[in-house]
């Protein structure tokens, strides 16, 4: 049982790291859409700061790196890194969905093959022993 509970645990994990970071990018491209172009001087830094898409992707962030930060502690990076390559393709939904954007059959082609891989990947994941970091030279 304690092995259904882990592995479940670490699917939600990973739809929450996808949910997650996919959020962050469509609430950038809002808030880019809203901001406007990039002067850098005060009033654009205040329209950015006080930009509810732009807080909520920031938010998102911070709250996807704390998820993937535990990731990391389960699992090779050899494999964390392919998968967390889902977000790609839920980015693209998403940005279909919520911004109207066009897709095109080459994409769809690409996510296709970005799944195939992970499922590949995702087959080869087994339990290791903890990798130990490399040495830090001076």
């Amino acid at each position: 049982m304690t092995s259904f509970h882990s592995r479940m645990q670490q699917l939600w994990s990973w739809a929450a790291l996808i949910a997650i970071e996919s959020v962050a990018q469509i609430s950038l491209k809002l808030a880019a859409n809203q901001i406007g172009e990039m002067t850098w001087d005060s009033a654009w830094l205040v329209r950015a700061v006080s930009d509810s898409w732009f807080i909520t992707s920031l938010v998102c962030d911070v709250a996807g790196f704390l998820v993937w930060i535990a990731l990391l502690r389960r699992h090779d990076l050899s494999f964390a890194v392919p998968v967390s390559s889902l977000c790609f393709v839920s980015v693209v939904a998403l940005s279909v969905v919520v911004l109207n954007e066009p897709v095109s059959a080459l994409q769809i082609v690409g996510m296709a093959t970005i799944g195939l891989g992970i499922y590949l990947i995702a087959q080869d994941d087994q339990p290791r022993p903890a990798s130990r970091p490399a040495a830090a030279s001076n």
